[in-house]
């Protein structure tokens, strides 16, 4: 999963979250056994979407001045 994103009119319908669960049903269906992602620290929208679909916090680190998030899911 790549650059998700949700234009702003039309954020709270469930969208992101449904673009999400259908980005791991895909992984799943490719025999992935894991998904890793990283996000900025500031997003704190997406860290309570990648949270509700099962990704954990595994670490941070930071890159040309920004703080990053890296979240993992097992599948």
């Amino acid at each position: 999963m790549q650059l998700l994103g949700v234009r702003s009119k039309f954020r709270g319908q469930g969208l992101g979250k449904r673009l999400v669960a259908q980005a791991i049903a895909e992984a799943r269906a490719d025999c992935c056994s894991k998904m890793v992602l990283w996000t900025q620290r500031s997003m704190v929208a997406a860290h309570h979407l990648y949270e509700s679909n099962g990704f954990l916090q595994v670490g941070s680190f930071e890159r040309n001045g920004r703080e990053f998030l890296v979240y993992s899911i097992n599948l």
